[in-house]
């Protein structure tokens, strides 16, 4: 599946990675088209675990787990837009930057206590 640069630039924002675009050295038309790769990182990784473990304590969350393993980060992405609505954003922010408030938990915010 081709994913659009504009596309492949939100994702990477997403999920902490980087990027390259380069030219597509066939086609005879310079800048005609340009490819735009993606590479996970270790905050990728970090904020795929923090998801999972947020699914593990709410079970109501949906885990992409099998797209993880695909590395399919189109479809990682389009989930984390269908499900950013219903994770709180307190939770939100723990799953995408690691941070907690003071003496608040992740078990708390998933379970809606907190």
């Amino acid at each position: 599946m081709e994913i659009k640069s504009g596309k492949r630039h939100e994702i990477a924002d997403n999920f902490g990675m980087e990027f390259s675009i380069s030219e597509n050295g066939t086609s005879p038309w310079p800048n005609d088209v340009l490819d735009v790769d993606l590479y996970p990182t270790a905050t990728t990784f970090e904020i795929l675990e923090r998801w999972e473990e947020e699914n593990r304590i709410n079970l109501n969350s949906f885990n992409p787990e099998d797209e993880i393993q695909l590395l399919d980060w189109y479809e990682i992405n389009e989930l984390w837009i269908i499900n950013s609505d219903d994770i709180k954003s307190n939770l939100s922010d723990y799953i995408t930057e690691g941070t907690l408030e003071k003496g608040k938990t992740v078990e708390g915010f998933a379970k809606n206590t907190d």
